[in-house]
């Protein structure tokens, strides 16, 4: 699945998801401990491992300059997106962290990922991660790939 708005997709930013979906398929990552794993100069590997909650009063984020790929290891969650990136920003960027929270989106979308699924999450596009499924906390276990914009 590729979500996006013809307006904000830009093809060259995708060029790299093979490359991408390869890392993902050659590491066993339940052996893994969380924190970050530099690849290359470009891709950088986030090792993650919480418990899903109740994200209805937590805000949208979104990035300029890096494509997220979010890899279900263990578990499941809920992501919410949105394909609108004309969306007031409730914060500053930030330009270190390379992320801006948002106001509220009109048009929102559930994605359920369960272990071994994965979804990519173009620039500029509202999400929030981390939401429970059926109103209880699970653990789940998940990389997210950071890749720069055209690398």
């Amino acid at each position: 699945m590729l979500y996006s708005n013809i307006k904000s997709f830009n093809l060259a930013d995708y060029q790299v998801v093979g490359k991408v979906l390869q890392l993902l398929q050659e590491r066993n990552f339940l052996q893994v401990e969380d924190g970050r794993i530099q690849v290359d100069e470009d891709i950088y590997l986030q090792v993650l491992s919480y418990q899903t909650q109740d994200v209805s009063n937590l805000p949208f984020e979104r990035h300029h300059k890096r494509l997220d790929v979010h890899y279900v290891v263990e578990g499941s969650e809920y992501i919410y997106l949105s394909s609108l990136t004309e969306i007031e920003p409730a914060t500053p960027y930030d330009i270190r962290r390379d992320i801006e929270f948002l106001e509220e989106p009109e048009h929102i979308n559930k994605v359920k990922l369960k272990k071994g699924d994965f979804l990519i999450i173009g620039m500029d596009e509202p999400h929030k991660t981390n939401g429970w499924v059926d109103e209880t906390p699970e653990f789940v276990k998940k990389v997210v790939v950071k890749v720069n914009r055209n690398s």
